[in-house]
C-alpha cells in the first residue's frame, strides 16, 4: 500500500501546527510578562525559547523530515546516475545535523571552546553566529550552480526558505542578543532582562525558522511531484513503481 506525500496537504498541516504553537507561545509569554500571570507548566511546554519542549520537538521533526526527503531525492538521483545526487545527499546530512542540534544544542559547544581562550563576556551570545554564518556563505558558494540548475519555481522556493530560516536563526538571534545586552550563557536575572519585548523577538525568530523549514519541505515535495509522480511511502509489499512523468 502506497501513500503519496502530497506537498500542499503537508504544507498546510505543518503550517497550521506551527501557527498554533507560535500563537500558544505568544499567549503564555504575554500572560507571563505582560500581565504577570505565570503558569510554569504551560510556559515550559509551549515557550518557543525553551529547549526540550513541544515547539522544539516539532522543529526537530521538521528538520528530520526534510533530511529524509533530501535523502530520498539524493538516492533517486544516484540511481539515475545524475551528477547532482551529491548535492541532495549533502543537504540531507546538513539537515540531519540541524535536527540533532535543535534538540541538544551542539552549537553551544563552540561557546565552551571559546571560553578556553577568552573569559566569558557579553559577546558570548554572538560567538556561534560567526562560524555558522561563515558556513552559510560557503554553502551558498558551493551550491550556487546547483541552485541555478533547478526549475525556476523550485529555485524561488529554495531562496525564500533560506531567507526565512537564516533571518530567524542568525538575524533575529543577533537582535535578541543585542536587546538582552548580557550573556544568556551566564547566570542572570531573567526577570530583569527577559521582558515581553525580548520574548516577542524570540517568538518571531522561531516563527521564521519554522516556516523556513516548512517552505523548504514544500519545495522538495513539489519538486518531486514535477520531476516524477511525487514521493510515496509504502507499507507491506511494495506496489508497482510510480510512473515517471518527466526527467
Amino acid at each position: 500500500m502506497g501513500v503519496i506525500l502530497d506537498s500542499k496537504k503537508i504544507f498546510l498541516f505543518l503550517s497550521a501546527v506551527a501557527i498554533l504553537l507560535v500563537a500558544t507561545s505568544l499567549f503564555v509569554s504575554i500572560l507571563a510578562y505582560g500581565y504577570h500571570r505565570w503558569h510554569p507548566t504551560l510556559y515550559y511546554l509551549f515557550d518557543v525559547d525553551t529547549e526540550a519542549n513541544i515547539p522544539s520537538y516539532f522543529s526537530s521533526f521538521d528538520l528530520l523530515f526534510a533530511a529524509t526527503i533530501l535523502l530520498a531525492l539524493g538516492l533517486i538521483r544516484r540511481i539515475e546516475r545524475s551528477k547532482d545526487s551529491k548535492y541532495w545527499l549533502g543537504l540531507a546530512l546538513i539537515f540531519l545535523y540541524l535536527s540533532v542540534d535543535e534538540n541538544i544544542s551542539i552549537h553551544e559547544l563552540i561557546i565552551k571552546i571559546f571560553w578556553r581562550f577568552h573569559a566569558p563576556s557579553d559577546f558570548d551570545n554572538f560567538v556561534w553566529l560567526i562560524p555558522y554564518g561563515t558556513f552559510v556563505l560557503v554553502l551558498a558558494v558551493v551550491y550556487f550552480r546547483f541552485i541555478l540548475s533547478l526549475p525556476p519555481r523550485t529555485r524561488l522556493l529554495f531562496a525564500l526558505s533560506g531567507v526565512l530560516f537564516v533571518s530567524g536563526a542568525l538575524g533575529m538571534e543577533a537582535v535578541g542578543g543585542l536587546y538582552i545586552g548580557v550573556s544568556w550563557y551566564q547566570p542572570i536575572e531573567w526577570e530583569k532582562y527577559g521582558d515581553l519585548t525580548y520574548y516577542l523577538i524570540a517568538n518571531l525568530e522561531e516563527c521564521l525558522e519554522m516556516f523556513g523549514v516548512i517552505v523548504f519541505i514544500y519545495a522538495l515535495l513539489s519538486y518531486a511531484e514535477r520531476t516524477w509522480d511525487g514521493l510515496y511511502m509504502y507499507a507491506g509489499k511494495a506496489a508497482d513503481k510510480p510512473r515517471k512523468t518527466m526527467t
